[in-house]
């Protein structure tokens, strides 16, 4: 049998980030749809994401956060449903801190159990 244990990226975020900001537009967005597309299209086949505002893809969700608690994680121009996750690690707001082990059930695990 394969195993795989959960792992989640850490990071810290700079002293001056307004995290009461940061936290209430998070949980304002809560119940939200994941806009899947953006993952399966790469950001190539839809004019429309930046209108969306009921579903959220990954990457458009941090940035918007960020920017809406004043301290953008990229260019405040840069359109933020274009975003990779790897151009959010790259911004000096973000501070990388390891790995960690993650407690909860994985759902890759259950996709492996499934074809094994």
């Amino acid at each position: 049998m394969f195993e795989v244990d959960d792992v989640v990226e850490t990071w810290s975020i700079n002293d001056d980030v307004n995290v009461d900001k940061l936290r209430h537009f998070v949980e304002s967005q809560l119940g939200k749809k994941y806009d899947y597309l953006p993952a399966l299209a790469l950001g190539f086949f839809r004019a429309d994401w930046a209108a969306n505002v009921n579903r959220w893809f990954c990457s458009e969700l941090i940035d918007a956060a960020f920017k809406n608690a004043g301290t953008p994680l990229t260019n405040k121009y840069l359109m933020s449903y274009r975003l990779t996750t790897s151009q959010l690690r790259a911004s000096p707001v973000l501070h990388y801190q390891g790995l960690e082990k993650y407690a909860g059930r994985s759902w890759l695990k259950k996709l492996i159990r499934f074809f094994y």
